[in-house]
């Protein structure tokens, strides 16, 4: 399998993981190209300084104990609905 190719624009590693890829059916690779596509989105999304930023608070808020379980968080729901 050839796969045209920018000097530096696909590492080695991924460069064998195609040509794995390209002997499982189409079928498989379809729902590998999703699993990938679905991947690099996150990557995309957590590359974001605000996620980070939030992330950030959370664990500070976890650390100093200042959380609910999710029972508590559905139970405060409930109430209020």
């Amino acid at each position: 399998m050839y796969i045209p190719q920018e000097q530096d624009a696909i590492t080695p590693q991924l460069l064998q993981a195609i040509n794995a890829a390209s002997k499982l059916s189409k079928e498989q690779q379809d729902i590998l190209a999703s699993f990938m596509f679905e991947k690099i989105g996150n990557w995309e999304w957590e590359d974001a300084p605000e996620l980070h930023a939030v992330i950030e608070e959370v664990h500070a808020e976890y650390a100093a104990g200042d959380y609910i379980t999710f029972e508590e968080y559905n139970q405060r729901r409930q109430a209020r609905d």
